[in-house]
Protein backbone atom coordinates (compact mmCIF):
# COMPACT_ATOMS: atom_id res chain seq x y z
CA UNK A 1 0.00 0.00 0.00
CA UNK A 2 1.55 3.73 -0.78
CA UNK A 3 0.38 6.57 0.28
CA UNK A 4 -1.43 7.63 -2.98
CA UNK A 5 -3.66 4.87 -2.27
CA UNK A 6 -4.21 5.12 1.23
CA UNK A 7 -4.74 9.07 0.37
CA UNK A 8 -7.59 7.75 -2.23
CA UNK A 9 -9.64 5.36 0.80
CA UNK A 10 -9.61 8.35 3.20
CA UNK A 11 -10.61 11.34 0.49
CA UNK A 12 -13.62 8.53 -0.17
CA UNK A 13 -14.57 8.04 3.18
CA UNK A 14 -14.27 11.61 3.63
CA UNK A 15 -16.72 12.39 0.88
CA UNK A 16 -14.06 14.13 -1.10
CA UNK A 17 -13.44 16.63 1.81
CA UNK A 18 -9.73 17.43 2.68
CA UNK A 19 -10.40 16.69 6.04
CA UNK A 20 -11.57 13.80 7.89
CA UNK A 21 -12.49 12.64 11.47
CA UNK A 22 -11.49 10.15 13.45
CA UNK A 23 -14.39 8.07 13.37
CA UNK A 24 -14.44 8.09 9.26
CA UNK A 25 -10.57 7.05 9.57
CA UNK A 26 -11.57 4.17 11.79
CA UNK A 27 -14.51 2.88 9.64
CA UNK A 28 -12.18 3.21 6.40
CA UNK A 29 -9.36 1.10 7.44
CA UNK A 30 -10.76 -1.36 9.63
CA UNK A 31 -9.21 -0.04 13.02
CA UNK A 32 -9.92 -0.07 16.32
CA UNK A 33 -10.45 3.24 18.94
CA UNK A 34 -7.25 2.57 20.28
CA UNK A 35 -4.97 2.00 16.75
CA UNK A 36 -7.05 4.67 15.58
CA UNK A 37 -5.97 7.24 18.50
CA UNK A 38 -2.57 6.43 18.36
CA UNK A 39 -2.14 6.94 14.95
CA UNK A 40 -4.02 10.52 14.65
CA UNK A 41 -2.40 11.52 18.32
CA UNK A 42 0.15 13.31 17.13
CA UNK A 43 -1.32 15.21 14.60
CA UNK A 44 -2.47 18.48 14.00
CA UNK A 45 -6.31 19.49 14.35
CA UNK A 46 -9.26 21.79 13.37
CA UNK A 47 -12.17 21.24 15.69
CA UNK A 48 -15.64 22.18 14.88
CA UNK A 49 -17.85 21.96 17.85
CA UNK A 50 -16.69 18.54 19.20
CA UNK A 51 -15.64 16.73 16.72
CA UNK A 52 -11.58 17.00 15.08
CA UNK A 53 -10.88 17.19 12.05
CA UNK A 54 -7.53 15.86 10.46
CA UNK A 55 -6.00 17.45 7.10
CA UNK A 56 -6.06 13.95 4.42
CA UNK A 57 -2.88 14.44 3.57
CA UNK A 58 -1.22 14.64 7.42
CA UNK A 59 -3.11 11.24 8.00
CA UNK A 60 -1.91 9.45 4.79
CA UNK A 61 1.78 10.09 5.38
CA UNK A 62 1.16 8.86 9.12
CA UNK A 63 -0.31 5.83 8.16
CA UNK A 64 2.19 5.44 5.35
CA UNK A 65 5.32 5.58 8.06
CA UNK A 66 3.37 3.02 10.33
CA UNK A 67 2.93 0.48 6.96
CA UNK A 68 6.81 1.49 6.36
CA UNK A 69 7.96 0.81 10.23
CA UNK A 70 5.26 -1.95 10.96
CA UNK A 71 2.58 -0.66 13.26
CA UNK A 72 3.28 -0.91 17.14
CA UNK A 73 1.00 -0.07 20.00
Amino acid sequence: MNKSTIKKILKQSAKGEEFITQNEVKKCMGWGNDRTAATLKPLDCIRRSRTKHYLIDEVAARIFEDVERGYQS
